[in-house]
């Protein structure tokens, strides 16, 4: 008994013990990011144990928003203690995500040294905020512009765009600019052109001050969402003009634009545009690729104005359009030029209703007028129309009746009915029941056509013409008293599976074998190209081992946007479709492909914004004599050209843009002619068969450097034509030999890399003679000057396949006697089998390397036998 008692009270102990504080600190400190600074701070005075841990906070969230009472300027100066606190007690431990808002002076001041701080934390998002109009702006600090984590930048208030001479943001990927004070021109270029990652850009100017900038240039490869608004600005007669270079733009929005923006290189993958309040001629122009399209409120009517007697321009890809209403502009005398514009439009919305309210009570009318001509769009493709806010006027119910008699393949009509029992609106709620009663008598003529008609408050009233069945009856005032009613209607006999989204039938998908999702391509043109959006397709390889043959229904990959490995191998004669993008893929393997000119591998490569490895070999017939390569992510690149017998050979560029570049491979035999940018980031680099002075030209900061195989002809050619060009950073120096054995080469490639630390011979100084029985012969003679890198550098020289003739004795020699730092030369001998002669030969040449003088007196040699 004694001891089950004692036994409950140590339980009881345990029950009472601080089990919270026993967690991990980096489960305590998320748990702290959820409370405000202020309470976090708190925790420390609950025990030696949470002393500390609030400095590791990885989120930190700062606002000196405080009511104006008599203790405001109290809190001001405390909350500026605050942040001081945090910020040096946090001492240098990471932030993931920092927010620092400060509208006061006073604190105002220090809001220099805060953002210093928060950058050195390797802080991954940044928002700060200012208040807009408060001059003169602040200073940010040019350390922020350099930040390597930095993912999210938001910048909002009066803050002034000075730049370093230096920029570099390599992860940002996010950045919004609100009424931020611009410098000049250049200022907002070299900051964009500072983010190769950047994928969503939002600007806002609203000053009621002249701001210093005319022109926006926006060049980045990878944006996919651009916002641009503008308000509260002054006339002074200057036009703010955005010229934009985003070849991947997918969303795009324009609020309250009086300015041109001008796309050098408009987006062929752009889906959706919503344009808001003003809307240029020009700016329509812009979106001429667009899928989805947004015109809300205003636009309508300035859109109108603007084109005049014009025609809009054709919108080939539009599938969905979404049309706004404002309380002035009622008499959709647009809307006819506007379905003109779009032959393939499916979907209709009016997402704000076809009439505006005047007042509380009425609502304003329009006259419509009927179509001259029926657009392409109503005949052939337009789909689901849906209409919210529907109250029942007549230029409404003429409307809708034109469009029901207009479109000859619409499915669906759905109109949302607003809700005028809440405020018993009795004349209008009869009006409303009065015009669907007109509109349902008027849709049993449309046998294709469901109708269905819902009600603000949720109940939905169903007419299903196609089959002759009357789902639900109607009658508004059946329904004073009850607000809501559900129908379910069941379709018998439908293929639903093909009305799921794709998203969902991708899923679907990646539960088969790839051989058998592919196959699903040929159930139906819905089904065409479902098998690409498969969530889990990130490898895909396509082999082909018979003659040319073309990708068909695999064209649909090249717009798979989760695809990360394409290999295509065999004679595939290449046909890119027109919204071709590979917007994830990240390693590319091309072997003997055929494409169909230059331009299509050139729209092929910049079709991959984020590709990192290119592997190319190319084919005899691959129709391309300029092979232009562009990616600013590209870190490794192998090309293969081999040599062909054709009189087509002449002529063959290859232009390669790849700032980025880390590793370099070349066996190209073909090309007379190399346009390589220089890439700092170049670490190895290996050439092959053949080399012409652009490709030392663009490998000039390789840190390592292999040149191998049948080279010494060219390289010569080079050496005797062109100034070889500095190799500053190279430290590692492979060299191989072929059948042309000439070393006469080798004493101006060494003065251009003042820093060879390393030198490799891994092939040898010779190569035996077409007999196979002796080796072919060189002449070595010293230059005049010794270059500099054995001065200073050199530290190791590695031979292989050594023979002991009088060539490699002379040239050993050398290297011996002119380097003055060397540590080290390990010379491996060839197996001579049993020439017993050419043994001794080498026997008595080891011997007198063994006994010459050395440069260098820490230098050690060895023979390996």
């Amino acid at each position: 008994m004694t001891k089950n008692r004692r036994r409950a009270k140590q339980l009881r102990r345990l029950d009472n013990l601080d089990k919270i504080s026993k967690l991990p600190d980096d489960v305590l400190s998320c748990i702290l990011s959820r409370l405000q600074i202020k309470d976090a701070v708190a925790t420390s005075v609950l025990s030696k144990r949470w002393e500390d841990l609030w400095t590791n906070i990885p989120t930190l969230e700062f606002s000196d928003q405080f009511q104006r009472t008599n203790e405001y300027q109290d809190k001001i100066f405390k909350f500026k203690d605050i942040v001081d606190t945090v910020l040096y007690r946090h001492g240098g431990s990471k932030i993931e995500n920092c927010r620092i808002s400060c509208h006061s002076d006073y604190a105002s001041a220090s809001f220099y040294s805060w953002i210093w701080a928060v950058v050195c934390c390797s802080v991954q998002e940044l928002t700060l905020q200012r208040p807009v109009y408060t001059r003169p702006p602040n200073d940010l600090p040019w350390i922020m512009f350099s930040c390597k984590t930095l993912v999210v930048l938001k910048i909002t208030g009066s803050f002034l765009l000075d730049l370093p001479s230096c920029i570099y943001l390599p992860k940002l990927n996010t950045l919004h600019l609100d009424s931020v004070v611009y410098l000049d021109d250049a200022s907002a270029e070299r900051l964009f052109s500072a983010c190769p990652c950047l994928e969503e850009l939002n600007i806002r100017i609203r000053m009621l001050v002249p701001n210093n900038i005319r022109i926006f240039n926006i060049t980045t490869l990878l944006l996919k969402r651009l916002s641009i608004s503008l308000s509260d600005l002054i006339d002074d007669g200057h036009e703010l003009v955005f010229k934009t270079n985003t070849p991947n733009l997918e969303y795009l929005t324009l609020k309250d634009i009086n300015s041109k923006v001008h796309f050098v290189n408009p987006s062929l993958s752009l889906i959706g545009a919503r344009i808001s309040d003003r809307c240029a001629y020009e700016n329509f122009q812009l979106i001429q690729n667009v899928r989805h399209l947004a015109l809300s409120n205003n636009s309508m009517a300035s859109l109108y104005n603007a084109i005049g007697d014009r025609d809009l321009p054709k919108l080939e890809h539009l599938s969905r359009l979404e049309l706004g209403v404002n309380n002035i502009y009622n008499e959709w005398r647009l809307l006819p030029k506007l379905l003109e514009s779009a032959p393939n439009l499916e979907v209709l919305v009016f997402p704000k209703g076809l009439v505006a309210r005047k007042n509380n009570r009425e609502f304003g009318r329009f006259y419509w007028r009927p179509l001259e001509h029926v657009p392409e769009c109503l005949l052939f493709r337009l789909k689901t129309i849906e209409i919210r806010n529907f109250v029942g006027v007549p230029g409404e119910k003429h409307l809708v009746k034109c469009l029901l008699e207009s479109s000859k393949v619409l499915e669906k009509m759905m109109i949302h009915c607003r809700n005028f029992l809440e405020n018993k609106q009795w004349k209008s709620n009869r009006t409303l029941g009065d015009a669907l009663n007109q509109i349902e008598n008027m849709a049993k003529g449309f046998e294709a056509c469901e109708v269905e008609f819902f009600y603000e408050e949720g109940f939905m009233i169903v007419k299903d013409f196609k089959n002759g069945r009357r789902i639900a009856d109607f009658n508004l005032k059946m329904f004073k008293n009850q607000k809501t009613v559900d129908y379910l209607i069941v379709r018998d006999n439908l293929d639903r599976i093909s009305k799921l989204p794709d998203e969902i039938l991708g899923t679907i998908l990646s539960r088969l074998k790839l051989k058998e999702v592919v196959a699903t391509s040929i159930l139906s043109k819905r089904w065409e190209h479902v098998w690409a959006t498969m969530p889990n397709l990130e490898e895909f390889t396509i082999r082909s081992t018979g003659h040319v043959s073309g990708i068909k229904r695999l064209r649909t990959i090249f717009t798979c946007r989760t695809l990360v490995f394409l290999k295509i191998e065999g004679t595939f004669a290449l046909h890119l479709p027109g919204d071709f993008c590979l917007p994830n893929l990240e390693a590319l393997h091309l072997d003997s492909v055929i494409h169909e000119d230059d331009a299509s591998a050139e729209r092929l490569f910049s079709g991959c914004p984020c590709l990192e490895e290119l592997d190319i070999k190319r084919h005899s017939r691959d129709g391309v004599h300029v092979l232009s390569i562009s990616g600013l992510l590209l870190t490794s690149l192998s090309i293969t050209f081999p040599k062909f017998d054709t009189d087509s050979g002449a002529g063959y560029v290859t232009k390669i843009n790849a700032p980025d570049l880390e590793t370099l491979t070349l066996n190209d035999e073909m090309s007379e002619e190399y346009l390589l940018t220089p890439s700092p980031s170049l670490d190895d680099a290996c050439v092959f068969r053949k080399c012409v002075y652009g490709v030392l030209e663009g490998i000039k900061y390789v840190r390592g450097l292999t040149l191998s195989g049948n080279i010494m002809e060219s390289l010569n050619t080079v050496v005797r034509d062109h100034d070889l060009p500095k190799f500053q950073h190279l430290s590692q120096l492979e060299l191989g030999v072929g059948e042309y054995i000439d070393w006469s080469f080798l004493p101006k490639l060494l003065e251009s890399t003042p820093n060879l630390e390393n030198l490799f011979f891994p092939e040898g100084l010779v190569v035996p003679d077409y007999t196979g029985k002796n080796f072919r012969r060189f002449y070595w003679v010293s230059p005049e000057k010794t270059p500099e890198c054995l001065l200073s550098k050199l530290k190791t020289v590695e031979i292989e396949n050594f023979v002991g003739v009088g060539g490699e004795v002379y040239l050993i020699l050398f290297f011996l006697e002119s380097s003055e730092v060397l540590e080290r030369m390990e010379i491996s001998c060839y197996d001579l089998g049993g020439k017993w002669k050419m043994i001794g030969n080498r026997q008595q040449a080891m011997k007198e390397i063994r006994c010459c003088f050395l440069g260098s007196e820490r230098c050690e040699v060895e023979f390996f036998e």
